[in-house]
């Protein structure tokens, strides 16, 4: 077996949430969140932690400008809507 030297694009991962998979080479238990669950994925966390469940959905009633997550939201945000 040929080794990838941490190169991620030679790996191929399950989503956690839905079970599709993603990415290149074998199925060796890699796992993550598919683009199409992150959004959920996320809230769901932020709901666990007793936060508001906005990822996603920018510059909703939130303060988004001290956010750790503002720029992952906005992209998801431009992608997705």
């Amino acid at each position: 077996m040929e080794a990838n030297n941490g190169d991620v694009s030679n790996k191929k991962y399950c989503c956690i949430k839905c079970g599709k998979t993603w990415g290149k080479g074998e199925l060796n238990g890699s796992y993550g969140v598919c683009i199409d669950c992150l959004a959920d994925y996320i809230n769901e966390k932020k709901i666990s932690k007793g936060m508001v469940p906005c990822f996603g959905k920018l510059n909703q009633d939130v303060v988004c400008d001290s956010c750790k997550l503002k720029k992952f939201c906005e992209e998801y945000f431009n992608k997705y809507n």
